[in-house]
């Protein structure tokens, strides 16, 4: 009788740990396993967004300084005040690197580009309808004086189309070359400023027929009138205008360098380089 129940309980107790083994076989394939499952899917999905939100975060932070960066590279180009500084400063780049001198600056107020266009073309037709009066002799030469200067009138008028407010800052330049290849360099270094910068006329003078070979090149001396443009409209991003770019400043205590000032001396003395 001891023995039949000891075969019936481990028979019960066989039985009770398969019936526990599926059991938990059952939780692990149906609970467990989609439970750990979606649980990384989860941490995964928290990890991208996590990530997402960084970097989010690093490109809304400096938004707004690269905003003004760019507002200001775009003031180099079109500001919104004339800047005239930064225009002689740029003047006297052109006038080192070309080996020019410019002997004289003239300065006109801002005036709107539609107001300043239309009188410029009709100055050039009086001035060449004047110059066709003025030789009545017939020759071939004034024709194509003419032609020339309709040319010009031309490209001012369709050379560039700014929009509504844009105002400009005319200069005009006495400048001296020493050949025309420098005058030449002159020009296209206003040209090529990265600010929109137009030559409106030039007007010079050639210089004397080589009547001699050992006679030296006569230097050039011609007139330009330089327009330079911005928009004052815009007046909200004066905060982002951009900063003038010149020279460093040579700390000099004597400006003269032909004259020896003892206080410079003495200074030089103290901190030699």
């Amino acid at each position: 009788m001891n023995l039949r129940l000891e075969k019936k309980e481990i028979i019960i107790l066989a039985v009770s740990v398969l019936l526990a083994l599926l059991v938990y076989a059952a939780a692990q394939f149906f609970y467990i396993k989609p439970a750990k499952q979606s649980i990384e899917q989860k941490e995964s999905q928290l990890k991208m967004e996590s990530k997402l939100l960084a970097s989010v975060g690093k490109q809304l932070s400096p938004k707004k300084e690269t905003e003004l960066s760019s507002t200001a590279e775009l003031q180099k180009i079109l500001p919104v005040d004339p800047m005239v500084e930064q225009l002689v400063l740029d003047l006297e780049k052109a006038e080192v690197v070309s080996g020019s001198f410019i002997s004289s600056m003239e300065f006109g107020e801002g005036e709107l580009v539609e107001e300043s266009t239309q009188p410029d073309s009709d100055s050039q037709e009086t001035e060449s309808a004047g110059t066709q009066t003025a030789n009545p002799s017939g020759e071939n030469t004034q024709p194509e004086q003419n032609n020339g200067s309709s040319e010009i009138a031309e490209q001012n008028d369709n050379g560039l189309k700014m929009p509504e407010g844009v105002k400009k800052t005319s200069v005009l330049l006495t400048v001296r070359s020493e050949n025309y290849a420098d005058v030449e360099q002159f020009i296209e270094m206003l040209e090529n400023l990265k600010r929109i910068v137009t030559v409106e006329s030039i007007e010079f003078n050639g210089p004397d027929e080589v009547t001699a070979l050992a006679e030296d090149e006569q230097p050039v001396t011609f007139k330009l009138t330089v327009s330079a443009y911005y928009m004052p409209e815009l007046d909200g991003l004066e905060s982002s205008k951009p900063t003038l770019e010149g020279p460093e400043p040579a700390n000099k205590l004597n400006p003269f360098g032909s004259f020896i000032d003892p206080v410079e001396e003495l200074a030089e003395q103290e901190n030699p380089q």
